[in-house]
């Protein structure tokens, strides 16, 4: 260790070491909680695409239900993408924003092609 490590650790070094572990950890779970989010779109995509079958008709409460999560999905992984490319999990970020896009273009391409 050189001098100027043991005067960064006498002057709060480790304070600051246990700080930048925090934040690591919080980036790393913001990895995951972007492809969680990307995977709640695509599911909401899968439940709004249900529902322009024929011969499903559910009740108001669980189409608004299951439609919610299509716009809470595509924001929460941009949301949380964006900080988390600085962490270690860049795959799992990749991975939501990637299926909030496709949610995306899902919806759109939906939309595009539903026969009201």
């Amino acid at each position: 260790m050189t001098s100027q490590g043991a005067t960064n650790q006498g002057a709060g070094g480790a304070g600051r070491a246990a700080q930048g572990d925090i934040h690591r950890r919080i980036a790393d779970q913001l990895g995951t909680a972007c492809a969680i989010f990307g995977v709640l779109a695509v599911a909401a995509l899968v439940w709004l695409w249900s529902l322009t079958l024929r011969g499903f008709n559910p009740p108001n409460w669980i189409r608004i239900f299951g439609v919610v999560w299509l716009p809470i999905g595509v924001v929460g992984a941009v949301l949380t993408g964006i900080p988390g490319f600085r962490s270690s999990d860049r795959g799992k970020v990749g991975v939501g924003l990637s299926l909030a896009a496709l949610a995306v273009i899902g919806f759109i391409a939906l939309m595009a092609t539903a026969d009201y």
